[in-house]
């Protein structure tokens, strides 16, 4: 896909840019999403870390008369730049023969130099031209934009018999989207509903094979209906195959659920209709077989250990199809070139190795040059809708990568519909956003900028209510509050689901204290050490008002699987003593806390996760509720006799303590009742996402403890005191999911 199709009006033009809507909606993409092909890419080098690729600028089969730039608007221009059109802050080189007078200076051939402001024009001397330098601006130019690239690639498998039907211009050349990983997998080709969504339905009965596979890497190991392929890339090993887990951890490298695609660190000319592309990091490699640094010329390329590399990655797919195209060697199959149970190997007609590659540029969000002293000058770039536009285009196309939190916790945890993630729409994301089901299409109220006629008051209204509207357009004015609406989209896109082999597991971890406590007796005054009268059964009877913590975990506990997990804190009354007296008295503070985590079948599986790696267990996503239940205790006065015998109550109650004399059996008066004062408060949150990895415990216990200590049998009668309970119970086992914080 070229920039533009080499259409287009010039200014000022009134007439259709296209009568093709079709057309003229590939043409609007092609300004921000380009692809080239395998036929486009003729060198690759890996120089201080980073991959620099050499391409061909023109689309295959047209002429340099009417020529198809593919890196139009990426790569510097393909044609050298008149006097008058020199841009401030851009740079430029001067090439052929002579000289150019630029800003009372002369630059000979080879020499650069930046637009000025106000210099707009220079002069030549012999054929000097002047020529773009570089296409990629990280840094926006005064009055300008920046312009920052992705570049992804893509390997297909091909065959090269004239026979086959894998051969390129039957089967390699004609496929748009493909993962090699899910090629020929018969878990996804035995799941009907996985096979109409991730090939339309394409696939062989016999042997099952999926064959043309158009889904993202983070479909490469979902779950499937079938039991004996419970999941694509279902990779079970027996614990002492060692050949079968090796190459199951291969797979999982070569194949990984997030492959971030490296920014395009440079877009320079390499002679009049090539380019050279220098990414900021480094393609896809093997780190234990690749070389530190590769030159561009094949020839000095170590092949033999190009083909040695255990299985298939971006760099090394490149790198074997330019030393087929160089040679007539044929690549190696490796691991990652097919599904990892494709049986598609088995064939009389096989396909080779997955070598030729398709490249995809997409572009980011174009951000205006900002000097930051406020002030409006010639500097300043002007804001156009055209960003706005691109930044809506990418929310509906991206916005269903991401977890739907709201929803998830509604269907599932309210409602109980289901067991599994919801994703965002776009629709439903810009509700949650802003309140209606798409972007306003300008702002609901005016402001000292914008006069009342411009606004649309009934864009504040929900669903139906809100005009359909697509973000600021030529015929609008820019708003705060559009570009902020598009801000509170974007800050909830911080979760997405990780489809893996994994199983949720909680564990409980155990802490223990004693501390020291000041006491009191039952008529509430502080008693020391030695100070308590005992009764006649010889018990004592104390409480105690102070507060504590819970004592830091020491004891760890064992993950096991489970749904639901609860973490725990208490306070229990130790009374300690010498004979004939106590001596101290101390109160017992004990603690569990739940840990959870999504824990991977097997512990390869992490290499699956390409930059998220142990995101699973340290940044672990889970949606559920949290019921805690909290009691505590205090005094209740209450009336009733005193039986003299022993800190009981009428009745034998262990719960009621006298206020009287210990001696004056049969006494009457005032007691203290303490299951009357004990109060229990159950709280059931709402369904929601947790992301700490444990189940946080209530804090800021209050109230008394209290406890009767039996002299004579040296045991305690009765005890209690504040205790809390935080119970989470989730309501999606079934998937993993991860949440990133916002930066």
């Amino acid at each position: 896909m070229g920039g533009g199709f080499g259409l287009g009006p010039t200014l000022g033009q009134v007439s259709d840019v296209s009568s093709n809507a079709v057309f003229d909606a590939a043409r609007r993409l092609s300004k921000c999403v380009r692809w080239a092909h395998r036929w486009n890419v003729v060198g690759y080098a890996v120089i201080g870390g980073k991959s620099v690729l050499w391409f061909d600028r023109l689309a295959r089969g047209l002429g340099k008369d009417t020529p198809l730039d593919i890196f139009e608007g990426v790569g510097p221009a393909r044609r050298p730049i008149e006097s008058g059109k020199i841009v401030w802050g851009r740079r430029y080189v001067v090439k052929g023969a002579g000289s150019v007078v630029y800003g009372l200076r002369t630059y000979a051939v080879g020499e650069q130099f930046t637009g000025m402001s106000g210099e707009r024009g220079y002069t030549v001397t012999g054929g000097a031209e002047v020529w773009e330098v570089e296409g990629i601006r990280a840094t926006a130019e005064p009055g300008g934009f920046t312009n920052e690239w992705l570049m992804g690639v893509e390997l297909k498998p091909y065959n090269p018999s004239e026979s086959s039907i894998w051969k390129l211009d039957a089967f390699t050349d004609w496929l748009g989207n493909f993962d090699r990983c899910t090629f020929c997998d018969p878990g996804a080709a035995i799941d009907k509903r996985l096979a109409q969504h991730m090939a339309f339905g394409n696939r062989t009965q016999s042997p099952l094979a999926i064959l043309t596979p158009e889904n993202p890497e983070a479909y490469r190991y979902l779950p499937t209906s079938n039991n004996y392929y419970p999941r694509i890339n279902h990779a079970l090993c027996d614990e002492g195959d060692a050949d079968c887990i090796a190459r199951r951890k291969a797979f999982y490298k070569s194949c990984p659920v997030f492959a971030s695609w490296p920014a395009v660190e440079s877009v320079v000319a390499d002679g009049t209709d090539a380019v050279k592309v220098t990414l900021a990091g480094r393609l896809q490699y093997d780190a234990d077989s690749a070389p530190a640094s590769v030159a561009r010329d094949v020839g000095t390329w170590n092949v033999a250990g190009l083909r040695a590399e255990p299985y298939r990655t971006s760099e090394n797919g490149i790198r074997e199809y330019l030393v087929w195209l160089a040679t007539g060697k044929n690549g190696t199959v490796k691991v990652g070139d097919q599904s990892i149970n494709s049986p598609c190997g088995s064939f009389g007609d096989a396909p080779y190795a997955s070598m030729c590659p398709t490249f995809y540029f997409t572009q980011l969000i174009p951000r205006p040059y900002v000097d930051a002293d406020g002030a409006g000058e010639v500097a300043d770039a002007y804001c156009f809708h055209d960003a706005m536009g691109l930044l809506e285009l990418d929310l509906r196309a991206g916005c269903s990568a991401f977890v739907d939190g709201v929803t998830t916790a509604r269907m599932t945890c309210e409602l109980g519909t289901t067991t599994d993630l919801y994703d965002y729409t776009y629709e439903e994301l810009m509700r949650q956003a802003t309140g209606g089901k798409w972007m306003a299409p300008t702002a609901t109220a005016a402001t000292d900028y914008l006069p009342v006629e411009d606004t649309r008051p009934d864009s504040a209204g929900l669903f139906g209510g809100r005009p359909l509207g697509f973000g600021p357009l030529p015929s609008v004015y820019m708003t705060a509050q559009g570009f902020n609406s598009y801000g509170a989209a974007v800050d909830l896109l911080d979760t997405f689901r990780v489809v893996v082999p994994a199983t949720l597991q909680f564990k409980r971890d155990s802490g223990y204290s004693l501390t020291n406590a000041v006491t009191y007796n039952a008529a509430g005054d502080v008693a020391p050490p030695g100070a308590l009268k005992k009764g006649s059964a010889g018990s004592y009877a104390l409480y105690t008002k102070d507060v504590f913590g819970p004592p830091s975990t020491s004891t760890p506990g064992t993950w096991a699987d489970s749904d639901n997990g609860s973490s725990h804190w208490d306070w229990v009354p130790v009374i300690t003593y010498t004979v004939p007296f106590p001596s101290i008295w101390q109160v017992q503070s004990t603690s569990s806390l739940s840990s959870y985590r999504w824990a991977p079948e097997n512990a390869d599986i992490d290499y699956a996760l390409g930059p998220f790696s142990g995101a699973l267990s340290g940044q672990p996503t889970i949606y559920g509720r949290v019921v805690t239940v909290v009691g505590t205790y205090a005094k209740a006065v209450v009336e009733g006799a005193y039986n003299g015998t022993a800190v009981h109550g009428p009745g034998g109650s262990d719960d009621v303590w006298s206020t009287g004399n210990s001696g004056d059996a049969g006494g009457t008066g005032s007691a203290i009742n303490w299951e009357a004062g004990h109060t229990v408060t159950t709280t059931t949150g709402p369904c929601g996402r947790y992301t700490g990895g444990t189940v946080a415990i209530p804090l800021g216990l209050s109230g008394a403890s209290y406890a009767a200590r039996n002299f004579d049998g040296g045991q305690i009668d009765n005890d209690g005191g504040p205790s809390a309970t935080a119970t989470l119970t989730v309501s999606v086992v079934s998937t993993p999911s991860v949440t990133v914080p916002l930066v």
